[in-house]
Protein backbone atom coordinates (compact mmCIF):
# COMPACT_ATOMS: atom_id res chain seq x y z
CA UNK A 1 0.00 0.00 0.00
CA UNK A 2 1.30 3.29 -0.75
CA UNK A 3 2.03 5.65 1.97
CA UNK A 4 -0.27 8.87 2.66
CA UNK A 5 1.26 11.82 2.08
CA UNK A 6 1.74 14.34 4.74
CA UNK A 7 -0.61 17.52 5.82
CA UNK A 8 1.73 19.18 3.25
CA UNK A 9 0.63 16.58 0.69
CA UNK A 10 3.87 15.47 0.19
CA UNK A 11 5.05 12.08 0.53
CA UNK A 12 8.10 10.51 1.54
CA UNK A 13 10.15 10.61 -1.35
CA UNK A 14 11.90 12.85 -3.03
CA UNK A 15 10.66 16.62 -2.46
CA UNK A 16 9.23 18.27 -5.48
CA UNK A 17 10.31 22.31 -5.91
CA UNK A 18 7.60 24.85 -7.24
CA UNK A 19 7.90 25.72 -10.51
CA UNK A 20 7.99 29.57 -11.04
CA UNK A 21 9.01 31.83 -14.31
CA UNK A 22 11.91 33.71 -12.47
CA UNK A 23 14.73 34.22 -14.42
CA UNK A 24 17.82 33.50 -13.95
CA UNK A 25 19.59 36.63 -13.51
CA UNK A 26 16.42 38.12 -11.49
CA UNK A 27 17.27 38.29 -7.63
CA UNK A 28 14.38 36.60 -5.60
CA UNK A 29 13.17 39.88 -4.08
CA UNK A 30 12.88 41.81 -7.18
CA UNK A 31 10.79 38.81 -8.61
CA UNK A 32 8.43 39.21 -5.50
CA UNK A 33 8.38 42.70 -6.29
CA UNK A 34 7.22 42.48 -9.84
CA UNK A 35 4.33 40.21 -8.83
CA UNK A 36 2.95 42.41 -6.22
CA UNK A 37 0.46 44.56 -8.03
CA UNK A 38 -0.17 46.87 -5.15
CA UNK A 39 3.50 47.62 -4.24
CA UNK A 40 4.32 48.26 -8.52
CA UNK A 41 1.01 50.84 -8.43
CA UNK A 42 3.24 52.66 -5.55
CA UNK A 43 6.59 52.96 -7.60
CA UNK A 44 4.24 53.84 -10.68
CA UNK A 45 2.61 56.56 -9.08
CA UNK A 46 5.94 58.18 -7.31
CA UNK A 47 3.60 57.60 -4.26
CA UNK A 48 5.84 55.12 -2.32
CA UNK A 49 4.23 54.06 1.17
CA UNK A 50 6.82 52.36 4.02
CA UNK A 51 6.08 48.65 3.62
CA UNK A 52 5.73 47.02 7.28
CA UNK A 53 8.67 43.93 7.44
CA UNK A 54 8.97 40.90 9.36
CA UNK A 55 11.69 39.78 11.31
CA UNK A 56 14.46 39.06 9.45
CA UNK A 57 12.68 40.26 5.90
CA UNK A 58 14.63 42.14 3.58
CA UNK A 59 13.21 45.76 2.11
CA UNK A 60 11.72 45.74 -1.27
CA UNK A 61 14.00 46.92 -3.69
CA UNK A 62 13.80 49.99 -5.21
CA UNK A 63 12.86 50.66 -8.85
CA UNK A 64 12.61 53.57 -11.27
CA UNK A 65 8.93 54.26 -12.59
CA UNK A 66 10.11 53.00 -15.89
CA UNK A 67 10.87 49.68 -14.44
CA UNK A 68 7.60 49.57 -12.66
CA UNK A 69 5.65 50.67 -16.08
CA UNK A 70 7.37 47.50 -17.71
CA UNK A 71 6.27 45.39 -14.61
CA UNK A 72 2.82 46.04 -14.63
CA UNK A 73 2.87 45.63 -18.76
CA UNK A 74 4.07 42.27 -18.29
CA UNK A 75 1.72 41.45 -15.27
CA UNK A 76 -2.01 43.16 -17.58
CA UNK A 77 -0.80 42.28 -21.05
CA UNK A 78 -1.97 38.13 -20.94
CA UNK A 79 -5.21 37.50 -22.20
CA UNK A 80 -5.66 34.54 -19.72
CA UNK A 81 -7.80 34.20 -16.32
CA UNK A 82 -4.40 35.92 -14.26
CA UNK A 83 -3.93 38.49 -16.80
CA UNK A 84 -7.93 39.56 -16.47
CA UNK A 85 -7.60 39.50 -12.19
CA UNK A 86 -4.74 41.65 -12.58
CA UNK A 87 -6.22 44.33 -15.23
CA UNK A 88 -9.19 44.33 -12.59
CA UNK A 89 -6.88 45.06 -9.81
CA UNK A 90 -5.30 47.73 -11.62
CA UNK A 91 -9.15 49.64 -11.72
CA UNK A 92 -8.54 49.85 -7.79
CA UNK A 93 -5.34 51.68 -8.22
CA UNK A 94 -6.12 53.95 -10.38
CA UNK A 95 -3.15 52.60 -12.83
CA UNK A 96 -5.59 54.38 -16.26
CA UNK A 97 -5.37 58.02 -14.55
CA UNK A 98 -1.58 57.27 -13.68
CA UNK A 99 -0.71 56.09 -17.32
CA UNK A 100 -2.53 59.45 -18.58
CA UNK A 101 -0.31 61.82 -16.52
CA UNK A 102 2.96 60.19 -17.32
CA UNK A 103 1.95 60.69 -21.08
CA UNK A 104 1.83 64.26 -20.49
CA UNK A 105 5.15 64.30 -18.77
CA UNK A 106 6.80 63.79 -22.68
CA UNK A 107 9.19 61.54 -21.22
CA UNK A 108 9.57 58.30 -24.05
CA UNK A 109 11.02 55.61 -21.55
CA UNK A 110 8.22 56.01 -19.14
CA UNK A 111 6.05 56.88 -22.03
CA UNK A 112 6.74 53.28 -23.86
CA UNK A 113 4.56 51.31 -21.03
CA UNK A 114 2.56 53.68 -19.53
CA UNK A 115 0.60 53.46 -23.51
CA UNK A 116 1.49 49.47 -23.40
CA UNK A 117 -0.63 49.35 -20.20
CA UNK A 118 -3.54 51.59 -21.29
CA UNK A 119 -4.01 49.28 -24.38
CA UNK A 120 -3.85 46.12 -22.05
CA UNK A 121 -6.63 48.10 -20.26
CA UNK A 122 -9.10 49.60 -22.81
CA UNK A 123 -8.81 47.17 -25.54
CA UNK A 124 -12.06 45.05 -23.91
CA UNK A 125 -13.36 47.33 -20.97
CA UNK A 126 -15.66 50.35 -22.63
CA UNK A 127 -15.74 51.65 -18.90
CA UNK A 128 -12.04 52.02 -18.27
CA UNK A 129 -11.96 53.70 -21.98
CA UNK A 130 -14.33 56.25 -20.91
CA UNK A 131 -12.14 57.11 -18.29
CA UNK A 132 -9.22 57.28 -20.41
CA UNK A 133 -10.73 59.91 -22.46
CA UNK A 134 -12.83 61.75 -19.88
CA UNK A 135 -9.08 62.01 -17.83
CA UNK A 136 -6.67 65.24 -17.23
CA UNK A 137 -5.19 66.37 -19.10
CA UNK A 138 -6.50 65.11 -22.11
CA UNK A 139 -4.58 61.95 -23.38
CA UNK A 140 -5.01 62.28 -27.29
CA UNK A 141 -2.50 65.05 -28.26
CA UNK A 142 -0.19 63.46 -26.35
CA UNK A 143 -0.94 60.38 -28.05
CA UNK A 144 -0.67 62.16 -31.46
CA UNK A 145 2.65 63.69 -30.38
CA UNK A 146 4.50 60.43 -29.29
CA UNK A 147 4.16 59.17 -33.21
CA UNK A 148 6.17 61.92 -33.91
CA UNK A 149 9.22 60.69 -32.08
CA UNK A 150 12.39 59.07 -32.80
CA UNK A 151 11.86 56.17 -30.72
CA UNK A 152 10.64 53.03 -32.59
CA UNK A 153 9.15 51.25 -29.40
CA UNK A 154 6.84 54.18 -28.01
CA UNK A 155 5.48 54.61 -32.20
CA UNK A 156 5.05 50.99 -31.59
CA UNK A 157 2.78 51.46 -28.72
CA UNK A 158 1.41 54.68 -29.71
CA UNK A 159 0.32 52.89 -33.05
CA UNK A 160 -1.25 50.22 -30.52
CA UNK A 161 -3.38 52.46 -28.40
CA UNK A 162 -4.41 54.68 -31.58
CA UNK A 163 -5.50 51.40 -33.55
CA UNK A 164 -7.83 50.79 -30.25
CA UNK A 165 -9.60 54.70 -30.10
CA UNK A 166 -9.77 54.20 -33.83
CA UNK A 167 -11.86 51.07 -34.02
CA UNK A 168 -14.52 51.76 -31.49
CA UNK A 169 -17.24 54.00 -31.94
CA UNK A 170 -17.72 55.31 -28.83
CA UNK A 171 -14.64 56.84 -29.22
CA UNK A 172 -13.71 57.38 -32.77
CA UNK A 173 -15.32 60.65 -33.16
CA UNK A 174 -13.60 62.20 -30.49
CA UNK A 175 -10.41 61.33 -32.32
CA UNK A 176 -11.31 62.40 -35.22
CA UNK A 177 -12.57 65.89 -34.06
CA UNK A 178 -8.62 66.53 -32.86
CA UNK A 179 -6.87 64.52 -36.55
CA UNK A 180 -9.34 66.55 -38.55
CA UNK A 181 -8.09 70.31 -37.48
CA UNK A 182 -4.16 71.38 -38.18
CA UNK A 183 -2.98 67.74 -37.16
CA UNK A 184 -0.17 66.49 -39.83
CA UNK A 185 -1.01 63.10 -41.03
CA UNK A 186 2.96 62.63 -42.14
CA UNK A 187 4.14 61.02 -38.87
CA UNK A 188 1.05 58.29 -38.67
CA UNK A 189 1.83 57.46 -42.50
CA UNK A 190 5.72 57.06 -41.70
CA UNK A 191 5.01 54.27 -39.25
CA UNK A 192 3.89 52.23 -42.25
CA UNK A 193 7.99 52.43 -43.49
CA UNK A 194 9.17 50.75 -40.06
CA UNK A 195 8.97 47.09 -40.76
CA UNK A 196 12.71 46.82 -40.82
CA UNK A 197 12.91 47.57 -37.63
CA UNK A 198 11.27 44.54 -36.54
CA UNK A 199 13.27 44.13 -33.31
CA UNK A 200 12.54 47.42 -32.07
CA UNK A 201 8.00 47.03 -32.84
CA UNK A 202 8.98 48.35 -36.09
CA UNK A 203 6.21 45.61 -37.39
CA UNK A 204 3.87 46.07 -35.30
CA UNK A 205 3.62 49.72 -35.19
CA UNK A 206 3.02 49.22 -39.37
CA UNK A 207 0.02 46.74 -38.93
CA UNK A 208 -1.70 48.83 -36.26
CA UNK A 209 -0.63 51.94 -38.82
CA UNK A 210 -2.43 50.46 -41.44
CA UNK A 211 -5.25 49.30 -38.77
CA UNK A 212 -5.97 52.75 -37.95
CA UNK A 213 -5.99 54.23 -41.46
CA UNK A 214 -8.26 51.43 -42.58
CA UNK A 215 -10.77 52.30 -39.48
CA UNK A 216 -10.82 55.63 -39.84
CA UNK A 217 -11.08 56.04 -43.35
CA UNK A 218 -13.81 53.00 -43.81
CA UNK A 219 -15.33 54.35 -40.58
CA UNK A 220 -19.49 54.28 -40.96
CA UNK A 221 -19.90 57.61 -40.43
CA UNK A 222 -19.71 58.97 -43.57
CA UNK A 223 -17.79 62.37 -42.57
CA UNK A 224 -15.14 60.85 -41.04
CA UNK A 225 -14.55 58.38 -43.87
CA UNK A 226 -14.24 61.08 -46.50
CA UNK A 227 -12.29 63.26 -44.22
CA UNK A 228 -9.68 60.47 -43.75
CA UNK A 229 -9.21 59.72 -47.04
CA UNK A 230 -9.02 63.30 -48.15
CA UNK A 231 -5.81 63.41 -45.41
CA UNK A 232 -4.40 60.26 -46.12
CA UNK A 233 -4.21 61.58 -49.75
CA UNK A 234 -2.46 65.10 -48.55
CA UNK A 235 -0.04 63.08 -46.57
CA UNK A 236 1.30 60.79 -49.48
CA UNK A 237 -0.20 57.64 -47.97
CA UNK A 238 -0.08 55.93 -51.00
CA UNK A 239 3.79 55.97 -51.48
CA UNK A 240 4.25 54.69 -47.97
CA UNK A 241 1.70 52.14 -48.55
CA UNK A 242 3.14 50.90 -51.77
CA UNK A 243 6.55 51.13 -50.09
CA UNK A 244 5.20 48.82 -47.49
CA UNK A 245 3.37 46.48 -49.54
CA UNK A 246 6.82 45.70 -52.04
CA UNK A 247 6.88 42.48 -49.53
CA UNK A 248 3.73 40.97 -51.85
CA UNK A 249 5.58 40.90 -55.08
CA UNK A 250 3.63 43.46 -56.87
CA UNK A 251 4.46 46.04 -58.75
CA UNK A 252 3.57 49.30 -60.56
CA UNK A 253 2.06 48.17 -63.93
CA UNK A 254 -0.09 45.32 -61.73
CA UNK A 255 -1.49 46.91 -59.06
CA UNK A 256 -2.43 50.49 -60.93
CA UNK A 257 -1.21 52.17 -57.93
CA UNK A 258 -1.71 55.87 -57.74
CA UNK A 259 -4.77 56.20 -60.80
CA UNK A 260 -7.20 58.63 -60.25
CA UNK A 261 -5.63 59.64 -57.06
CA UNK A 262 -3.06 62.90 -58.94
CA UNK A 263 -0.32 61.27 -57.10
CA UNK A 264 3.10 59.95 -58.95
CA UNK A 265 3.90 56.59 -56.65
CA UNK A 266 7.11 55.65 -57.29
CA UNK A 267 8.42 52.12 -58.24
CA UNK A 268 8.52 49.34 -55.87
CA UNK A 269 11.77 48.14 -57.08
CA UNK A 270 12.93 51.79 -56.24
CA UNK A 271 11.76 52.27 -53.08
CA UNK A 272 13.39 48.40 -52.14
CA UNK A 273 17.01 50.03 -53.53
CA UNK A 274 16.07 53.11 -51.33
CA UNK A 275 15.35 51.27 -48.67
CA UNK A 276 18.53 48.95 -48.69
CA UNK A 277 20.46 52.02 -49.12
CA UNK A 278 19.48 53.58 -46.05
CA UNK A 279 20.20 49.84 -43.99
CA UNK A 280 23.44 49.90 -45.12
CA UNK A 281 24.16 53.22 -44.46
CA UNK A 282 23.50 52.66 -41.20
CA UNK A 283 25.29 49.66 -40.80
CA UNK A 284 28.27 51.58 -42.36
CA UNK A 285 28.36 53.90 -39.66
CA UNK A 286 27.88 51.21 -36.90
CA UNK A 287 30.82 48.96 -38.71
CA UNK A 288 32.87 52.20 -38.67
CA UNK A 289 33.01 52.30 -35.05
CA UNK A 290 36.57 51.51 -33.41
CA UNK A 291 36.48 48.11 -32.24
CA UNK A 292 32.45 47.44 -32.43
CA UNK A 293 32.52 44.48 -35.34
CA UNK A 294 34.97 42.67 -32.89
CA UNK A 295 32.79 43.05 -29.92
CA UNK A 296 29.96 42.51 -32.18
CA UNK A 297 31.41 38.91 -33.19
CA UNK A 298 32.45 37.94 -29.41
CA UNK A 299 28.42 38.57 -28.47
CA UNK A 300 27.70 35.65 -30.24
CA UNK A 301 29.83 33.30 -28.72
CA UNK A 302 27.90 30.11 -27.20
CA UNK A 303 28.73 28.21 -24.32
CA UNK A 304 31.35 26.30 -26.02
CA UNK A 305 33.28 28.88 -27.65
CA UNK A 306 34.20 29.51 -30.67
CA UNK A 307 35.77 27.04 -33.65
CA UNK A 308 39.87 27.03 -33.55
CA UNK A 309 41.53 29.58 -35.19
CA UNK A 310 42.36 27.84 -38.19
CA UNK A 311 43.78 30.54 -40.51
CA UNK A 312 46.55 31.00 -38.23
CA UNK A 313 47.04 27.48 -37.44
CA UNK A 314 47.21 27.00 -41.04
CA UNK A 315 50.31 29.78 -41.07
CA UNK A 316 52.19 28.06 -38.79
CA UNK A 317 52.26 25.37 -40.55
CA UNK A 318 50.26 22.99 -37.76
CA UNK A 319 47.89 20.16 -38.88
CA UNK A 320 44.46 21.33 -38.32
CA UNK A 321 42.46 19.82 -35.28
CA UNK A 322 40.28 16.87 -35.52
CA UNK A 323 36.68 17.51 -36.74
CA UNK A 324 35.35 15.43 -33.98
CA UNK A 325 34.27 12.31 -36.22
CA UNK A 326 35.70 9.64 -34.92
CA UNK A 327 33.99 6.63 -33.17
CA UNK A 328 32.77 7.85 -30.07
CA UNK A 329 33.30 5.33 -26.94
CA UNK A 330 29.58 4.41 -24.94
CA UNK A 331 28.89 5.33 -21.83
CA UNK A 332 27.66 8.91 -20.25
CA UNK A 333 27.33 11.76 -22.66
CA UNK A 334 28.71 14.48 -21.25
CA UNK A 335 26.60 17.45 -20.40
CA UNK A 336 26.35 20.48 -22.50
CA UNK A 337 27.37 23.91 -20.77
CA UNK A 338 24.96 25.92 -19.71
CA UNK A 339 24.74 29.49 -21.23
CA UNK A 340 24.95 32.24 -19.41
CA UNK A 341 21.84 34.51 -18.42
CA UNK A 342 22.04 37.29 -21.32
CA UNK A 343 23.33 34.88 -23.86
CA UNK A 344 21.00 34.30 -25.86
CA UNK A 345 19.79 38.03 -26.42
CA UNK A 346 23.08 38.85 -26.90
CA UNK A 347 23.67 36.36 -29.84
CA UNK A 348 20.05 37.12 -31.65
CA UNK A 349 20.51 40.55 -31.36
CA UNK A 350 24.64 40.77 -32.02
CA UNK A 351 23.97 38.13 -34.95
CA UNK A 352 21.26 40.68 -36.71
CA UNK A 353 23.82 43.70 -36.80
CA UNK A 354 25.98 41.17 -38.42
CA UNK A 355 23.59 40.60 -40.72
CA UNK A 356 22.78 44.11 -41.30
CA UNK A 357 26.86 44.87 -41.44
CA UNK A 358 27.10 42.45 -43.88
CA UNK A 359 24.70 44.10 -46.58
CA UNK A 360 28.02 46.24 -47.07
CA UNK A 361 30.27 44.92 -49.58
CA UNK A 362 33.43 47.02 -48.07
CA UNK A 363 32.66 45.50 -44.41
CA UNK A 364 32.91 41.85 -45.86
CA UNK A 365 36.40 41.32 -45.23
CA UNK A 366 36.39 43.53 -42.13
CA UNK A 367 33.72 40.98 -40.72
CA UNK A 368 36.03 37.79 -41.41
CA UNK A 369 39.07 39.62 -40.13
CA UNK A 370 37.10 39.92 -36.91
CA UNK A 371 36.42 36.29 -36.57
CA UNK A 372 32.90 36.12 -37.49
CA UNK A 373 33.30 32.41 -39.59
CA UNK A 374 34.70 31.10 -36.24
CA UNK A 375 31.78 32.58 -34.20
CA UNK A 376 28.95 32.53 -36.93
CA UNK A 377 29.26 28.25 -37.54
CA UNK A 378 28.34 27.30 -34.88
CA UNK A 379 24.77 29.41 -34.69
CA UNK A 380 23.92 27.17 -37.53
CA UNK A 381 23.20 24.39 -35.09
CA UNK A 382 21.82 26.62 -32.30
CA UNK A 383 18.16 26.08 -30.97
CA UNK A 384 17.57 30.22 -30.91
CA UNK A 385 15.81 30.62 -34.56
CA UNK A 386 16.79 34.31 -34.68
CA UNK A 387 20.15 33.96 -34.40
CA UNK A 388 20.22 30.56 -36.36
CA UNK A 389 18.52 33.02 -39.09
CA UNK A 390 20.89 35.76 -38.79
CA UNK A 391 24.27 33.33 -38.85
CA UNK A 392 23.06 32.13 -42.38
CA UNK A 393 22.45 34.94 -43.75
CA UNK A 394 25.30 36.69 -43.07
CA UNK A 395 27.25 33.81 -44.20
CA UNK A 396 25.69 33.67 -47.35
CA UNK A 397 26.14 37.38 -47.91
CA UNK A 398 29.91 36.88 -47.11
CA UNK A 399 29.79 34.17 -50.17
CA UNK A 400 29.31 36.77 -52.34
CA UNK A 401 32.72 38.21 -52.22
CA UNK A 402 34.87 35.87 -54.38
CA UNK A 403 38.14 36.54 -52.10
CA UNK A 404 36.46 35.15 -49.51
CA UNK A 405 36.04 31.65 -50.66
CA UNK A 406 39.11 29.75 -49.56
CA UNK A 407 38.45 30.96 -46.01
CA UNK A 408 34.60 29.69 -46.22
CA UNK A 409 36.14 26.21 -47.40
CA UNK A 410 38.92 26.37 -44.55
CA UNK A 411 36.31 26.55 -41.91
CA UNK A 412 34.27 23.97 -43.99
CA UNK A 413 31.05 25.88 -44.42
CA UNK A 414 28.04 23.92 -45.73
CA UNK A 415 27.72 23.92 -49.54
CA UNK A 416 24.33 25.61 -49.66
CA UNK A 417 25.74 28.53 -48.47
CA UNK A 418 28.75 29.47 -50.88
CA UNK A 419 27.99 26.56 -53.43
CA UNK A 420 31.91 25.47 -54.78
CA UNK A 421 31.60 21.76 -54.54
CA UNK A 422 28.56 22.18 -56.85
CA UNK A 423 29.85 21.73 -60.59
CA UNK A 424 28.64 24.54 -63.03
CA UNK A 425 27.36 22.04 -65.21
CA UNK A 426 24.20 21.63 -62.38
CA UNK A 427 23.08 24.52 -63.22
CA UNK A 428 22.94 24.14 -66.89
CA UNK A 429 19.75 22.64 -68.70
CA UNK A 430 20.52 20.97 -71.92
CA UNK A 431 19.62 22.86 -75.11
CA UNK A 432 18.61 20.06 -77.16
CA UNK A 433 16.18 17.00 -75.76
CA UNK A 434 17.43 13.63 -76.14
CA UNK A 435 18.05 11.32 -79.09
CA UNK A 436 15.57 9.39 -80.77
CA UNK A 437 15.91 5.45 -80.28
CA UNK A 438 14.17 2.43 -81.34
CA UNK A 439 14.58 1.16 -78.19
CA UNK A 440 11.84 3.82 -76.91
CA UNK A 441 9.55 2.77 -79.37
CA UNK A 442 9.83 -1.18 -79.14
CA UNK A 443 9.52 -0.71 -75.35
CA UNK A 444 6.34 1.45 -75.96
CA UNK A 445 4.78 -0.97 -78.41
CA UNK A 446 5.91 -3.70 -75.98
CA UNK A 447 3.45 -2.05 -72.93
CA UNK A 448 0.89 -1.21 -75.82
CA UNK A 449 0.75 -4.72 -76.56
CA UNK A 450 0.14 -6.15 -73.18
CA UNK A 451 -2.61 -3.71 -72.20
CA UNK A 452 -4.56 -5.02 -75.49
CA UNK A 453 -3.43 -8.78 -75.24
CA UNK A 454 -4.57 -8.66 -71.45
CA UNK A 455 -3.20 -10.86 -68.68
CA UNK A 456 -4.10 -14.00 -70.64
CA UNK A 457 -1.89 -13.07 -73.79
CA UNK A 458 0.84 -12.63 -71.78
CA UNK A 459 1.04 -16.41 -70.10
CA UNK A 460 0.19 -17.44 -73.55
CA UNK A 461 3.02 -15.50 -74.95
CA UNK A 462 5.17 -17.02 -72.09
CA UNK A 463 4.11 -20.82 -72.51
CA UNK A 464 5.35 -20.55 -76.17
CA UNK A 465 8.61 -19.46 -75.60
CA UNK A 466 8.96 -22.37 -72.97
CA UNK A 467 7.85 -24.69 -75.32
CA UNK A 468 10.73 -22.98 -77.99
CA UNK A 469 13.02 -23.76 -75.68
Amino acid sequence: MAPKPDAKGKGKGKKGKKKTNKPAWMSDGLWELSQNLPKLSEFYSGDIKDTKLKEGQAPPPNITRTQAGMFIWQLVFPSNKAGKQKRDECVKFGIVETSVKILASGKAPDMTPALGILVALTADNPQQRGVMMDAKPAPLPNLLSALGDESASLRAAACALLRVVSREPDTRPRLWRLMRADWDWSPLVACLDLTEMSQLGGRSACYDAAATLEAMCCAPEQDIANGACAALMAANGPAHMVKSAGGLGLSLAQGGAGDGTGIEVPNIDLLDDETREQVVARARHVAGLDGVLKSLVKLCAGPEGPLPDLEALAAEGAPPPDDGKKKKKKGKKGKKPKMEPGTLEAQTYASAVLRLSSLAEEQRSALVEAGALRYLLPLLDAKNSAARWNARQTLINLSLAPELLPKLQLYKVPDYVHQANVPSSHFERPLAPPAFTTTAVLQHQDSLGRKKDGVAGVVAKAKQMLKAK
